[in-house]
């Protein structure tokens, strides 16, 4: 059974700040209560399409279980969950086929029911949002053979209002009579409005159903980057405080924290092109993940130098690298524009300079 209460995760506003030895951190809630914790957690933007496939594939497929049950399925849960083929095709003329990718196409077997859904996640302008769902609704019917078929979307509009997020059915009339057909169902999610909703203590109602503590801490995941703030181009949370009593919303966080460098290279990727470039880029992939290397050793040595340790620990995180003067302002970037301390960043690179860290 769901807390009645809302969860760490749920109060959370995205604000946090050290103390001025740096020993702990402390993170506010919009009814300004503290929470100390003395390690952070950073995790990517779960609504790029990559993290997204990342964070729901077959691996994880509990958790996949987990957030469609918090959400589309609070009273009657999907008890069997198959990741289908994510190509789309659909009827595009009378002697032609054409296709689209989505991304996250499932086969779910509830207890009296099957369905497919196919589930999309997109930052952008809503405008044509509607008409794409549609053309993912038309494609899952044809696939399917007309089974049963829900297309999914949770979206970020990037103007500065929100939409409202909308559930779109089939509807037959006949004569004065009017029935709504059960063999689609189309469910437009506006994560900025829902998370508004949850900052004010409001209800949630999708598909028809209240949703829970469970599927509100996903939605506010899914809606990370409206809320959190960002550090070093990754969002900040509290690494041993208890987020969530949900064991499958608390391991997805720990996923995010280990997505591969690789993935946020390619997260401005069209998704046709996605699976393309890992097939046939393994050489850049590689690149990608020393460059991911290399930016947390000076990172790791950056935060001992700047805490006032001694040279011989910040030697041990840089491991005999050579980087260059490049590498480092790109790997303190983030830092720098944060916390403004030009100072630290010059005498640091004067100390990578001494001991001939610097090519």
């Amino acid at each position: 059974m769901e807390p009645n209460e809302p969860s760490l995760f749920l109060k959370m506003d995205g604000r946090y700040f050290q103390d001025e030895n740096r020993n702990y951190f402390t993170f506010l809630t919009r009814k300004e209560e503290q929470y100390i914790d003395s390690e952070i957690t950073r995790i990517v933007d779960p609504s790029y399409d990559c993290t997204f496939n990342f964070l729901f594939s077959k691996k994880n497929i509990d958790i996949l279980i987990n957030m469609i049950n918090s959400i589309f399925f609070p009273d009657s849960k999907v008890i069997e969950l198959e990741i289908l083929d994510r190509e789309v095709s659909f009827p595009n003329t009378k002697f032609d086929k054409s296709s689209i990718r989505a991304d996250l196409i499932c086969k779910a077997k509830l207890k009296n029911d099957n369905i497919i859904m196919g589930i999309e996640i997109q930052i952008g302008y809503y405008e044509n949002f509607t008409n794409e769902l549609f053309k993912y609704q038309t494609g899952l019917s044809y696939v399917n053979n007309n089974k049963k078929t829900w297309t999914i979307g949770f979206f970020i509009n990037t103007k500065k209002t929100p939409e409202i997020s909308s559930e779109a059915k089939l509807r037959k009339v006949k004569e004065e009579n009017m029935e709504t057909l059960d063999i689609c169902n189309m469910i437009e999610i506006d994560l900025e409005e829902q998370i508004n909703k949850i900052i004010e203590g409001e209800d949630i109602i999708i598909n028809n159903k209240l949703i829970g503590t469970h599927g509100k801490e996903w939605i506010k995941l899914l809606g990370l980057r409206l809320w959190c703030r960002k550090s070093w181009g990754k969002y900040i949370l509290p690494k041993n405080l208890k987020l969530s009593d949900n064991s499958c919303f608390n391991e997805a966080i720990k996923i995010l924290a280990l997505v591969p460098e690789y993935l946020l290279l390619t997260a401005t990727l069209d998704e046709k092109d996605y699976r393309q470039f890992i097939e046939n880029n393994e050489k850049r992939i590689k690149e990608a993940e020393q460059i991911g290397a290399k930016k947390q050793s000076i990172l790791s040595a950056f935060t001992l130098f700047k805490a006032g340790y001694c040279s011989k620990p910040i030697k041990l995180c840089l491991q005999n690298k050579k980087f260059t003067s490049e590498e480092v302002n790109s790997a303190l970037e983030d830092y720098i524009i944060e916390d403004n301390k030009e100072n630290d960043k010059d005498r640091f690179i004067s100390f990578l300079e001494e001991y001939k860290f610097i090519k």
